[in-house]
C-alpha cells in the first residue's frame, strides 16, 4: 500500500481498537489545547441511536459508513493548519480495517483517499478491558482482530507506530506529548 505520501501534515493519529481509550487521550489531549478531529464514527452512530435506529442499522452498509466517516474527518482536517500539533482520535487507515474485517475490497481509489495525508506519526493504544456501550457492540475476538489489522494498516502504508501501552490517561498523553516533541 505505500507510494502515496499525500501531504505532510503535524498531525498524529491515535489509533486502537474499541475501548482501548483513544476517546479518553483524546479528550485530555483537547483539555490541554491541542486541535483534535474527533471520532467521527461514534458521532454518526450516535446520531443513528437518538434516530431510534441500532448500532448495527447504522454501520449495516460497512462501506458507506466508513465513506461518511472519512468525509467528516476530511472536513474537519480542513479547519486546521497543516503545520499545527493536532491529533486525530482514529484516522483514515482504520478504514482499510474495517474493510477487511467484513472482507470487502479494498480499492485503489480507496488507498488515495485513506493517503491523502502524511500524518507525523501514529500512536498505537493498547486495548484496555473491554466497556461496551450502545455504540461499542463488537466482541472481544472482533476487538483483537482490529487491533491487528489496523496495525497491518499503518505498517503497510509505512507509518512507525509508536506503542502507547495501558495506563492512566495522564500517563498516556505524557507518553505522546513526549514523544511528539522529538
Amino acid at each position: 500500500m505505500t507510494g502515496y505520501p499525500g501531504r505532510q501534515v503535524n498531525w498524529y493519529v491515535i489509533a486502537g481498537p474499541p475501548s482501548s481509550g483513544k476517546t479518553a487521550v483524546a479528550a485530555a489531549l483537547a483539555e490541554q489545547g491541542y486541535g483534535i478531529v474527533p471520532d467521527e464514527a461514534r458521532t454518526l452512530l450516535e446520531e443513528g441511536l437518538a434516530d431510534g435506529r441500532t448500532a448495527q442499522q447504522v454501520r449495516r452498509d460497512v462501506a458507506l459508513f466508513q465513506g461518511k466517516v472519512m468525509d467528516r474527518k476530511c472536513r474537519i482536517a480542513e479547519t486546521y493548519d497543516p503545520e499545527e500539533l493536532v491529533f486525530w482520535d482514529y484516522g483514515l487507515a482504520e478504514t482499510v480495517a474495517f474493510y477487511r474485517l467484513e472482507n470487502l475490497d479494498v480499492s485503489p481509489a480507496l488507498l488515495d483517499r485513506v493517503q491523502q495525508f502524511r500524518f507525523a506519526g501514529v500512536f498505537l493504544l493498547e486495548q484496555l478491558a473491554w466497556d461496551e456501550d450502545a455504540v461499542r457492540t463488537e466482541d472481544t475476538l472482533i476487538q483483537r482482530r482490529l487491533a491487528s489489522l489496523i496495525r497491518e494498516a499503518y505498517l503497510e502504508l509505512g507509518y512507525q507506530l509508536y506503542r502507547i501501552p495501558q495506563a492512566t490517561v495522564a500517563e498516556r498523553v505524557t507518553m505522546i506529548l513526549e514523544q511528539t516533541s522529538r
